[in-house]
């Protein structure tokens, strides 16, 4: 249960979050078992599951729901994380999202809010 916590508080700060958690419970899981396969099977299993997740299924969900750019939110990650640590990164794609709703009701930012899109260039422009 409390591994499962852990993973879902460390979700919300993307790419770094998991990684650390995977990291405690590689310690843990060394700690608990006498041979090496066990610990290094969960170790595995856990970044198989965190790789999914975090570059296949998350970057298509957040990309479709929020419209928000992944390389944006790589470095909205580094810029909120330098300036308020933990929560900061946290909060940083909340942040954007604020900023990118704010922009786009406003006439003279839209362009910078289409930059900030993930897809900038609306599907029914596209020419096949």
């Amino acid at each position: 249960m409390i591994w499962g916590f852990m993973f879902f508080f460390s979700d919300f700060i993307p790419n770094i979050g998991s990684m650390i958690v995977t990291i405690f419970v590689a310690i843990v899981a060394l700690l608990q078992f006498e041979s090496l396969a066990m610990p290094v099977f969960i170790v595995v299993v856990l970044i198989l599951v965190q790789n999914l997740k975090g570059n296949i299924l998350e970057p298509r969900i957040f990309g479709q729901r929020l419209d928000l750019s992944p390389l944006l939110l790589f470095f909205s990650l580094i810029f909120w994380g330098y300036i308020w640590g933990i929560v900061g990164m946290i909060l940083s794609v909340p942040i954007m999202s604020m900023i990118k709703i704010t922009l786009m009701n406003i006439p003279a930012t839209k362009p910078i809010a289409i930059l900030m899109s993930n897809n900038p260039i609306p599907e029914k422009k596209i020419k096949k």
